[in-house]
């Protein structure tokens, strides 16, 4: 929901779930999505052009054009591992990728570790490669050890006070804020992921407050013991 917001501001051309291993898999290929999205280049073959390659040219174009590239990154593959083939780097892999040749700029945006538990367990790409509980607290702690650096938002916030964490997110960024977003974004189709199924965000037009579902107490018990889980908590300023 939020990169869609983004997505949505006049000037902006944001690309969803964007990594190195995802570029030879058109569906989240940056130039495909370029082209359908936003401005067609004239590549028929978008997976001969090599990423870093892929990337400057997306970027350099954006600039003729008064526009601003925004990457949505696709940490999950370096945190968590599926559909990737590979067991996860933990290493932030875009940054690795593109820090050579980009000035980056950051923004972390984090949710509650159980609501993106309770939503990722319903996934197939999670039942199938039989990902615990267990394996998303540990990816998800070594992902905040790597982004601790980075300014941070918590989707909780957003939903409370939707245009005041935006334009926060566009300082972070240095995006042109527009206010209209939020006339926009429920049309904004220019994204990947499981949005329009299973996802809390699925159909909504309207942002809504989000509240922190009660675990149940065998949970909290469990919970409790979990080392990661604790820090993640402690970090993110949640409560227990």
């Amino acid at each position: 929901m939020i990169c869609r917001c983004i997505g949505s501001m006049d000037g902006v051309r944001l690309l969803s779930e964007i990594h190195p291993q995802g570029h030879r898999n058109k569906q989240f290929n940056a130039v495909r999505q370029y082209q359908d999205w936003y401005a067609d280049l004239g590549i028929t073959n978008v997976r001969a052009l090599p990423f870093v390659d892929s990337i400057e040219l997306l970027y350099r174009h954006c600039e003729q054009n008064n526009a601003v590239l925004v990457l949505r990154d696709w940490a999950h593959i370096d945190f968590i591992g599926p559909p990737s083939r590979r067991a996860p780097g933990f290493e932030l892999a875009l940054d690795k990728k593109l820090a050579h040749e980009f000035d980056l700029l950051h923004c972390v945006i984090v949710r509650h570790p159980m609501e993106m538990w309770r939503s990722m367990r319903k996934m197939s790409v999670i039942i199938d490669n039989d990902i615990t509980l267990e394996q998303h607290l540990s990816g998800y702690h070594k992902y905040l050890q790597q982004v601790n650096q980075f300014p941070l938002i918590r989707y909780e916030d957003f939903t409370r006070e939707p245009t005041v964490i935006m334009e926060r997110i566009c300082r972070f960024l240095e995006l042109p804020f527009d206010a209209d977003f939020m006339d926009k974004w429920p049309e904004n189709n220019r994204i990947t992921g499981d949005v329009w199924n299973n996802s809390r965000a699925s159909g909504m037009k309207q942002i809504r407050h989000f509240d922190i579902q009660p675990l149940e107490f065998s949970m909290l018990r469990l919970l409790s013991n979990n080392a990661d889980y604790q820090r993640i908590i402690h970090t993110l300023d949640y409560e227990f």
